[in-house]
Order: structure tokens, then sequence, then C-alpha cells
């Protein structure tokens, strides 16, 4: 139980990986519209990395999007459609099995 306990705290303190800071980025309350450009490199990043990449782009935004800002809610569900439009059965399965 105690070596759960150790990896549950190193994984909280873990630094961001790539896809979430870019997430994070993109779903940034500063800004308004959904910021093109960065959607589409989460997208290739997505697409070009496989792997855990669909299922940790879709859980990064699970926060933003069950969120009390309706204008962070607005930019993930943005960067959802443009994952499920761009990244393909990957993304469409991880979305439909939540």
């Amino acid at each position: 139980m105690a070596f759960q306990f150790k990896a549950a705290i190193d994984d909280l303190f873990k630094p961001p990986t790539r896809l979430q800071s870019m997430v994070d980025r993109a779903v940034r309350p500063e800004i308004r519209e959904p910021d093109i450009p960065l959607n589409l490199d989460i997208c290739d990043l997505v697409n070009k990395k496989k792997g855990n990449y669909p299922h940790d782009a879709v859980f990064a935004l699970l926060p933003y999007i069950n969120g009390r800002s309706n204008g962070q809610a607005y930019l993930a569900l943005a960067l959802l459609d443009y994952l499920v439009k761009n990244c393909g059965h990957p993304v469409h399965y991880q979305v439909a099995s939540r």
C-alpha cells in the first residue's frame, strides 16, 4: 500500500507533459476564439505519436469541459472537435468510451 501511495505522490508532482502544456495553452482563459494553429499542432502531435496520446489528449480536456468557465469549455470543445475531425479512430474510440 505504501508503494502505491508513493507512486501517486510522485505522479502528482510530475511536470506537465508536452501535450498537457499545449492543451493548457489552447484553453487558457485569456483567449476568446480557438487558436487554430495550436489546435492543429496538437492534432499533429496526437497523430504522430499514437500510443496513449489520444487517451491523454481527451482526458486533458475533461476538466476544462466540465469546468465552471464557459469560455474555457467552449475552447476545450473546439479543440475536441478538431481532434475528432483530424485524428480518426483512436480519438473516436476515446470519446465514445467515456
